[in-house]
């Protein structure tokens, strides 16, 4: 189009076709710039979103209820304060922000459970919940199109949490049974 305008303008046309395909050029690099620009303000938009909810404090909660439903929850507000164990709760559509680690011991996982920038850890499977020292224990509960951020999820069966959770999971052990070193116990 910028070269047609170079055509039809009486200034251009003496400098005969070698200023049309400049003017195309400087028009498809205006354009260029348009989108780029563009590109960045969506960008730009989409991390201040982003940053705008992982920021934003979890909600009030009240720790006695057997059922969440579109809370924001920091798993230690939720947990038993000596025994650091969460069970037989039912999370629907809630988000887990840590930073802090998580053991998952008979929980349920419904349609569209989501992580972002979470660590998975397989633990072995002749260990129990109970052995873990500092990570919050998740007991018989159920969670169901949850949203989980800034966690260490340490998980027995990584086969059925694979199924569960989209992105797949990051893992930073390898799988039991691959040839895996036993650790003794003391």
């Amino acid at each position: 189009m910028s070269g047609w305008a170079a055509w039809a303008t009486d200034t251009l046309k003496t400098y005969g076709p070698f200023s049309y395909v400049i003017s195309g050029i400087f028009g498809a690099a205006l354009v260029a710039l348009i989108f780029a620009t563009f590109g960045w303000f969506r960008y730009a938009n989409s991390r201040a979103s982003y940053l705008n909810r992982i920021t934003t404090p979890p909600s009030a909660i009240d720790p006695f209820q057997s059922v969440f439903s579109q809370k924001r929850i920091d798993p230690k507000f939720l947990a038993e304060p000596i025994t650091r164990l969460v069970s037989n709760k039912t999370l629907v559509n809630c988000e887990l922000i840590g930073p802090g680690a998580i053991v998952f011991s008979g929980c349920h996982f419904q349609g569209k459970n989501k992580v972002g920038n979470c660590d998975f850890v397989q633990f072995e499977q002749g260990l129990t919940a109970n052995e873990f020292q500092n990570p919050i224990i998740f007991q018989g509960c159920t969670f169901r199109d949850c949203s989980m951020f800034h966690l260490i999820l340490l998980i027995h069966d990584r086969d059925t949490f694979d199924d569960a959770i989209t992105p797949k999971p990051k893992w930073i052990t390898p799988r039991y049974g691959d040839g895996l070193r036993q650790i003794p116990k003391p």
